[in-house]
């Protein structure tokens, strides 16, 4: 098995397209349009591996892979996808583009998983919404 470098690549600049400074950096906030349209890009590829996919009550998306197994676990991957202003592409995307290609990898070569899998993305974590930034 091996990752897609080439998709992964191509994820990211996907992601990038959704931002409010294009040609000075990657400006996206949480819970604005440029987020909604990277989360509602990001639901679809998470359904295309095979993941139910939702909301929790504070906003985090999430995606879940079955596993198997009785007594199992969650194995969970990922990380946020806004930014500080200005920010660059691959914080906190890679993140969240290389826990969906683990999903990917292992949805594509039906590998049998004892525990679920599971891909959060985390809203506000860079905090330009609270004046953390």
């Amino acid at each position: 098995m091996k990752i897609n470098i080439k998709r992964i690549m191509s994820d990211l600049e996907i992601l990038n397209t959704f931002n409010t400074t294009p040609k000075n950096g990657c400006s996206r906030y949480s819970f604005t349009i440029e987020d909604k349209r990277a989360k509602e890009y990001l639901i679809g590829e998470m359904k295309a591996a095979g993941m139910e996919v939702w909301f929790d009550g504070i906003g985090n998306l999430h995606g879940l892979l079955k596993g198997n197994g009785d007594n199992k676990k969650i194995v969970l991957s990922g990380s946020h996808i806004d930014t500080v202003a200005n920010g660059g592409k691959y914080d906190g995307n890679l993140g969240v583009i290389g826990a969906l290609e683990v999903a990917r990898i292992l949805s594509k070569n039906e590998v049998k998983i004892y525990n679920d899998y599971q891909v959060s993305i985390f809203v506000e974590e860079e905090g330009p919404h609270f004046s953390t930034n």
